[in-house]
């Protein structure tokens, strides 16, 4: 049986959006004003300006999580990542917020649904739990894998013809048995 890729995670995601966007216009053409929330800018008016306070806990991307596809393999293979991509389950995993305070993982051939808060997240891959002694590949879909922990021997991106789950790769020298990457997702 040959999957059904126009109900990809990609597509649902960007039909949504475009969804999302029509209703957003679609509430500003409204004529009558609305009391309860005219009640409620007036009050929060009074308050002041929360975000001058530092109490606005709503204050925009930075306080909301954020999150990214994250596969490691132990060579460039864009056919077998991307089978992972398209049929394997997601596995959360809480990045963490520094280097100083970043998860460890060891599994290769498990994609992962990478979140932060901020600006970026760190992960840990612990090279040494594996036989396989060179470089690792770290496959990402919507965001991306930058080392700050390891030697970067190759970047580039995966093509669409070959592969709409994923979109680049970045393959790494471990140091030390270690590579830690700093994940961004897209914007």
């Amino acid at each position: 049986m040959v999957p059904d890729t126009t109900s990809t995670r990609r597509h649902v995601l960007r039909t949504a959006g475009s969804a999302l966007a029509l209703a957003a216009l679609a509430g500003c053409t409204a004529d009558e004003a609305d009391p309860a929330t005219d009640a409620d800018d007036a009050e929060s008016a009074d308050d002041g300006d929360a975000a001058a306070d530092g109490d606005d806990t709503d204050a925009g991307e930075e306080s909301e999580p954020r999150s990214l596809e994250l596969l490691v393999e132990s060579s460039v293979d864009h056919h077998h990542a991307c089978l992972h991509a398209r049929f394997d389950e997601r596995v959360a995993l809480e990045t963490g917020g520094s280097t100083d305070a970043v998860p460890t993982v060891e599994e290769t051939h498990e994609i992962w649904e990478a979140t932060y808060v901020g600006e970026a997240g760190y992960v840990t891959f612990d090279a040494a739990a594996h036989e396989h002694e060179g470089p690792f590949v770290f496959y990402t879909a919507f965001g991306s894998a930058h080392p700050v922990e390891g030697t970067e021997l190759e970047r580039g991106s995966v093509d669409d013809a070959d592969c709409d789950e994923l979109d680049a790769y970045v393959e790494v020298e471990p140091t030390d048995g270690r590579i830690t990457v700093e994940v961004r997702a897209d914007t």
